[in-house]
């Protein structure tokens, strides 16, 4: 099985190359960093295994996981980061392992802002694909998307340091297709079908409806 991990910076539209991929060419799309928030509440003991590693609790008066408690933390110290990814990621890691085993197409996709950056989760893709697009570009997208305030985006994106180089032209010998998202939605359709000669390997089932 061809696994490509999709990845790229806020606002670049990475979800949006997952979802043509999925919706148009019917590839299975695994969103690695949405199964994490769910795995949080679902996995037996995941949280568990958080509170005792930092030494807090995770969950208020009434048993419901308090996120913001959790990303004070990691965001805050680096050290307790690496202590949480190395809790997180082999389940996560596990649980993907689980999910591919039951899909039977050639080719999967992991979506993931992140696994790029994070050695660890090197053994889960085979290829990379980039998502990419100018810095303000990403940030008008983002801001327009999320609602949230400019300068708490530009806080966000400044923080994903490799993203940042690869789009200012940085070569990493990672990544096998760098997909410039900063057209519209025709244009990035096009743009994708492109790639997928490039990086998957079952193009006889493709359907190209773009």
């Amino acid at each position: 099985m061809n696994v490509v991990l999709i990845t790229g910076g806020i606002g670049s539209g990475k979800s949006e190359v997952c979802r043509i991929l999925k919706d148009y060419y019917g590839i299975p799309c695994y969103n690695a960093d949405s199964r994490v928030k769910e795995l949080y509440m679902t996995h037996p003991h995941l949280l568990r295994d958080i509170e005792v590693a930092l030494g807090v609790s995770l969950l208020d008066a009434d048993g419901r996981f308090m996120p913001s408690v959790l990303a004070e933390r990691i965001f805050t110290s680096d050290e307790d980061l690496r202590l949480v990814e190395s809790i997180v990621f082999p389940v996560l890691a596990e649980d993907f392992e689980n999910w591919k085993s039951a899909r039977s197409s050639s080719d999967v996709i992991i979506e993931s802002a992140t696994a790029l950056e994070k050695e660890s989760l090197a053994q889960m893709y085979d290829k990379v694909v980039v998502v990419d697009a100018p810095f303000d570009v990403r940030l008008d997208r983002a801001c327009g998307r999320d609602a949230s305030e400019k300068e708490t985006v530009m806080k966000r994106m400044r923080a994903q340091l490799l993203m940042n180089r690869i789009s200012d032209g940085y070569i990493d010998e990672r990544v096998d297709y760098l997909l410039e998202n900063t057209s519209d939605m025709a244009s990035l359709k096009r743009k994708v079908e492109e790639m997928i000669d490039k990086v998957f390997d079952d193009k006889k089932v493709i359907d190209r409806k773009v």
